[in-house]
């Protein structure tokens, strides 16, 4: 467990790590080397400090030696996390920070905050690259896909944006969502892009169509995390209500249903690289590890 609850988490790529928020300023970092030999996983590193006011957002480095935080405080932070220290803090923002993400490894980071900004800006000296505007509501997401040709945001305007990085602009603005748009991911190959709700809805997106191509539907409360598997056939979302939902993109049918079980909220979920499990993240402060049918 943990000295409290997870108010925000995130899973590195081979899912060996995860970075969490409890309810102090810390940034906690996690080891789940061990999940082999239990469901539960106790393995904290150490806390790393440096925001004065709660963590919101976090990533991992495509290499899982640095990480980026975003903060109630307005701040990015960037993590060595090989020696657990500081490197640089970028203060740009003029609100709380709820999205960051690296643009893989070109040494740019992207982040969006409650005034509806998203900042491109280079991790070596903070200098800011690009503005990205559209949105008309807080930023709850950002995530930069695999290519790095693109970043993804959910807002509170009910609106995904897909923006385009290298030319500096927004390529798709996808609307069908009837509340407002918390979270969302893009598949490894760039073509579809999903997204969670609070109205209780996922959304898979045709990107080259620009349309909607799933609504699924099943969640009884918000939908707060989502992730697609690496081969871009199924996905898995994440409720207030701590349940998980496995579904097929192929035709929109829901896979297999996780639930927790006592209700909290999901913070995090993701596939696992050796595709036979997946991995969660709840309010009671604890990783779970699910077989995969």
């Amino acid at each position: 467990g943990h000295a409290g609850s997870f108010t925000r988490a995130v899973f590195a790529p081979n899912c060996r790590r995860a970075l969490v928020a409890g309810l102090d300023f810390n940034v906690h970092l996690w080891n789940l080397e061990n999940d082999h030999a239990s469901n539960r996983v106790v393995g904290a590193i150490g806390p790393l400090k440096g925001h004065t006011a709660r963590p919101m957002s976090f990533a991992f480095s495509r290499d899982g030696r640095r990480a980026l935080s975003g903060g109630m405080d307005n701040t990015v932070r960037l993590w060595d996390l090989d020696q657990e220290r500081l490197l640089r803090t970028f203060d740009k923002h003029t609100s709380w920070v709820r999205g960051v993400d690296f643009v893989g490894e070109t040494g740019l980071a992207i982040s969006g905050d409650n005034h509806a900004r998203i900042l491109l800006w280079d991790t070596r000296d903070g200098h800011i690259h690009h503005a990205f505007l559209g949105h008309e509501g807080l930023v709850y997401s950002i995530m930069v896909s695999r290519s790095g040709q693109l970043a993804i945001s959910a807002s509170d305007d009910r609106t995904v944006r897909v923006w385009n990085l290298p030319l500096m602009h927004e390529d798709y603005c996808l609307r069908g969502h009837e509340d407002k748009a918390t979270c969302a991911v893009l598949s490894e190959d760039d073509r579809l892009a999903v997204s969670g709700s609070f109205d209780r809805t996922v959304r898979v997106w045709d990107l080259a169509k620009e349309r909607t191509r799933w609504v699924l539907r099943g969640h009884d409360a918000v939908i707060n995390a989502v992730a697609i598997s690496a081969d871009g056939r199924r996905a898995l979302s994440g409720d207030l209500a701590g349940a998980i939902r496995l579904w097929d993109l192929q035709n929109g049918t829901e896979l297999r249903v996780y639930k927790l079980p006592v209700a909290q909220i999901i913070r995090a979920v993701a596939f696992c690289p050796d595709g036979q499990r997946i991995v969660s993240a709840a309010d009671d402060g604890v990783f779970r590890f699910w077989p995969l049918p």
